[in-house]
């Protein structure tokens, strides 16, 4: 049986609005040959067929390796897709995906690789109409459903997240595809399940789209709690709309689902593995149907394409009752499946009566009482299909005002190879060495070739595998348990068919992460730098990186070092050589799984661009992805020490502190100059700014002049060339020099007012701030803000328009664009600061507002005043659209929540 994991966010999309964000269209191909006065894909007159294709965003948020990828078209009746991964290659393809009310989907198998893939959708003439990405695949975790570690309990099945335990299932035993069942009939549904107690039943036709594809078995709900261990219920199929209801010819692709508890969550649930029929009871009808011969499905030559075809051939039987009828010219459609129903292509026939009727063009008439038959004929294009054995199946007729199914059987099956896709013949196993022999193994495009993909029950190999143009030799990996796996190639031009392959490979158990660790004694030694001309710090590692039950691939820079001065000063580097076993390519370095490989590792680094000091360097990570993972070494083994004096950048030895703010400071150091700045507290300060003199071993400079206060700071040269220097500290007493501050007067107040404007309620935070200038002016800039918060402190992000105001009149500067007030040394203001916000856009909630700081300009640059604690009264705010809860109340298994707006609508439509 298939385990599905359908994933919620299918749903999601087609329970809000469609948002086509990641939507384009392009081409014009409407389906239209120059002898048709009407599209056979659309219907409409040639030539004026919009085409337009969309995918719908919420695509974009999956993130396992097989998702859904479906939108809305118009203009078209199907569409092709294909994936392209990150290097080019193309992951999936499907030739024909039918486009359903306007709406199209597809379930992505077999399951893709772990990456970055663009999405290209084609027409029926394999034009380009749209590229769409990226679809980001990460995969899915590897703990049982619902478990956060390997011990304890799951916390949506309650099952033990021990490696033991017994994994919750379902199994669907009846229908199982391939009954036929009518409307108003009883049928008893079978499964089996372990691990759940209740399940939930549901019937769909996947012929449909969205919200009316699936439904629940009863309009009772009783299907959905009924008992895990009853292992059945008895079903009376609905007559009316409650049942799904496909388009006709569709009424045979039907199919069971059973679902355990939280589904979405824990993936345990089932379905039938092949289809079943839900039919209407038997009644006169005025037209019928039927496939008369034996249909066939033969390779042809296509002429126009240069290339071969398949063709289709049907002879249909009409028969008409008391009234005359109308057949489109173009049937409803044929569909070319193949044995295992992954792959599938859909096209309409043309009908060429084989006795004389009258038509306009489009539609046939026959008359009433007549009996006539068709050739009915469909072609395809092998080029699109992936290689496997097809048959082809009459899926009906139009008329004006109905579709017609056409019973009987399908054409002969036939073996479709691709012209441009792999195709596997056969294989043989000596050893653990795998040979697989077949056709088109190899591909380019533009003459460059591409790589060629080995897929294990899905998981994709590219790495260790030997191919040419008809044979792929592989070394199974010891992971592969002995038994009956899946085996498919893959390349640019896309899948081959799938091979079912009895190993004999024996287990191996391996660890289920990776590990990395230093062999030997690194060494830290001085050489020569014959490029740069001057001295260099080289660092000699072997590494030992072991992979474990997946192969790994490091970027050819994953090797990170750093180098730890005794001033504990840090200085990271990333460089790495290989022994000639790894293979690189693409940029990185690939370890298969279970296998360990040595790298013999050099680390550079420039003494001219370090701090003088003590060093040793170790292995600080490896980068396993562009991502951010990374792998520590086990054992953080360090070189030997090499002092370093650095040649180029400026060095600190000592400064004159404590001092008093009036006093001459002197910093003492190597490598100052002229062009040199001196930053204290992140303030560059250069030559000529106050009394500073600048000389090649010391600086000297007064605090005053600065406007540098009482406390400590942080002294640091820089250099516009070499860089920084190291930091050291200054410590000031005896300022004269009185700061800037600032304060909430009174109480701040959070207010509902009446906005007459907007004719609704406005929140409204007010705060009076009093600001003192100290004892050089300072400019107080206009812009302001007051943060809204929720009652546990956490910030609301919630938009709004400010006014801050002196209360007394103030000098203005204009600057950039922005105003400031003119708050002279030694003088005190009061300002208003009123924050304004919409409730109507705010979430239900406590509310409470403050004020952290004002932004000012001094000499020294931008700085913010800090105001101590304050914070206003609470608001509580229902929102003015958004619904709100009030109460609660439980009654048995009943809950209760009351409160207000749990009904809305848009434009008078109840949502």
């Amino acid at each position: 049986m298939k385990k599905y994991i359908w994933v919620a966010v299918v749903v999601a999309a087609f329970l809000v609005s469609p948002t086509n964000t990641h939507a384009q269209s392009s081409g014009t191909y409407d389906g239209c040959l120059p002898s048709y006065a009407y599209s056979p894909l659309t219907g409409a007159p040639c030539g004026k067929t919009a085409v337009a294709v969309f995918v719908d965003q919420t695509v974009f948020l999956q993130t396992g390796p097989n998702p859904v990828i479906y939108g809305s078209a118009s203009g078209l009746s199907s569409i092709g897709l294909s994936l392209e991964d990150s290097g080019g290659g193309k992951s999936y393809g499907s030739g024909s995906i039918p486009i359903v009310n306007g709406r199209w989907s597809v379930v992505i198998s077999p399951a893709l690789a772990i990456g970055t893939y663009k999405i290209h959708i084609y027409d029926s003439n394999n034009q380009l109409l749209s590229t769409e990405g990226p679809l980001k695949v990460t995969g899915t975790s590897t703990l049982p459903p619902g478990c956060l570690s390997t011990s304890g309990y799951s916390t949506t099945t309650g099952q033990s997240c021990s490696s033991g335990s017994t994994s919750p299932s379902i199994t669907v035993l009846n229908p199982n595809g391939g009954e036929n069942w009518e409307k108003g009939e009883t049928h008893r549904i079978l499964w089996t399940s372990q691990g759940i107690d209740k399940v939930s039943l549901y019937v769909y036709n996947d012929s449909l789209y969205g919200s009316g594809s699936t439904n629940y078995l009863d309009p009772s709900g009783v299907s959905l709690s009924v008992p895990a261990s009853q292992g059945y219920f008895d079903w009376t199929i609905p007559t009316n709309s409650f049942l799904p209801t496909p388009t006709t010819g569709n009424e045979g692709r039907y199919k069971i689902r059973i679902d355990g508890p939280n589904p979405d969550l824990t993936g345990v649930r089932d379905s039938s593995d092949n289809y079943f029929t839900i039919t209407s009871p038997s009644s006169a009808s005025n037209v019928s149907a039927s496939i008369v011969g034996t249909p066939t499905l033969a390779l042809t030559y296509n002429s126009s394409r240069k290339e071969s075809g398949l063709t289709a051939t049907f002879k249909v039987q009409v028969v008409t009752g008391s009234a005359a009828v109308q057949i489109h010219t173009i049937s409803e459609s044929v569909v070319v499946e193949d044995s295992v129903s992954e792959h599938s292509m859909y096209n309409g026939a043309t009908l060429t009566p084989t006795t004389p009727l009258a038509s306009d063009g489009n539609y046939f008439t026959i008359p009433a009482n007549t009996k006539v038959q068709f050739n009915a004929i469909a072609g395809f294009d092998p080029s699109q299909m992936f290689a496997g054995s097809y048959s082809a199946t009459f899926l009906g007729l139009s008329t004006p005002g109905q579709k017609i199914q056409a019973f009987g059987s399908k054409t002969n099956s036939l073996t479709i190879v691709g012209e441009r896709s792999p195709y596997i013949s056969s294989n043989q196993q000596v050893g653990s060495k795998l040979t697989l022999t077949g056709q088109r193994f190899l591909a380019s495009i533009g003459g460059n070739p591409t790589v060629t993909t080995l897929y294990i029950d899905k998981t994709a190999f590219t790495t260790g595998v030997s191919v040419t143009p008809t044979t792929l030799t592989f070394t199974l990996p010891s992971f592969v348990n002995p038994g009956v796996h899946a085996f498919q190639i893959g390349n640019s031009t896309g899948k081959s068919n799938v091979v079912n392959i009895n190993t004999t490979v024996q287990q191996d158990v391996l660890p289920s992460t990776a590990s990395v660790s230093v062999t030997g004694t690194p060494t830290l030694s001085l050489t020569y730098d014959s490029a740069l001309k001057e001295s260099q710090l080289t660092a000699n590692f072997n590494v030992s990186v072991t992979a474990g039950k997946t192969p790994m691939t490091l970027p050819t820079n994953s090797f990170f070092f750093v180098a730890t001065a005794a001033d504990n000063q840090n200085h990271t580097v990333g460089y790495s050589t290989a022994t000639t076993e790894i293979n690189s390519a693409n940029g990185a370095y690939t370890i298969p799984a279970g296998t360990t490989r040595t790298f013999n590792l050099t680390a550079y680094f420039q003494p001219s661009m370090m701090f003088a000091g003590s060093y040793s360097v170790r292995l600080n990570s490896l980068t396993l992805d562009w991502n951010g993972h990374y792998l520590y070494p086990a054992n953080k083994a360090y070189t030997n020490n090499i002092t370093i004096i650095g040649e180029r950048s400026p060095y600190i030895t000592s400064i004159s502190s404590p001092a008093g703010v009036n006093d001459v400071v002197t910093v003492t150091g190597v490598r100052f100059n002229s062009n040199d700045s001196i930053v204290i507290d992140g303030t560059p300060f250069f030559s000529g700014k106050g009394d500073l003199v600048i000389r090649s071993t010391s600086m000297t400079f007064t605090p005053s002049k600065f406007h540098l206060s009482n406390g400590p700071h942080a002294v640091v040269i820089s250099d516009p060339v070499t860089g920084l220097s190291n930091s050291m500290g200054l410590i000031l007493s005896g300022s004269n020099q009185t700061p800037a501050s600032a304060s909430v007067v009174g109480a701040p107040m959070l207010t509902l007012a009446y906005d007459s404007s907007r004719k609704e309620s406005s929140l409204v935070s007010t705060f009076t701030i009093s600001v003192t200038a100290g004892s050089e002016q300072i400019l107080v800039s206009q812009n302001q803000y007051a943060d809204l918060v929720y009652s546990d402190g956490t910030n609301s992000n919630v938009s709004a328009t400010q006014s801050f105001q002196p209360i007394t009149s103030l000098g203005t500067i204009a600057d950039s664009g922005s105003l400031f007030y003119v708050l002279p040394a030694g003088t005190k203001a009061q300002f208003i600061l009123k924050r304004t916000y919409n409730p109507k856009w705010m979430f239900a909630g406590t509310y409470r507002a403050y004020v952290s700081s004002l932004q000012t300009f001094a000499v020294g640059g931008t700085k913010s005043l800090y105001i101590p604690s304050n914070t206003t009264n609470n608001i509580t705010v229902v929102g003015e659209t958004s619904p709100y809860i009030t109460s609660s109340q439980i009654v048995g298994s009943k809950l209760t929540l009351t409160g207000q707006r749990f009904l809305a609508s848009i434009g008078g439509n109840p949502t």
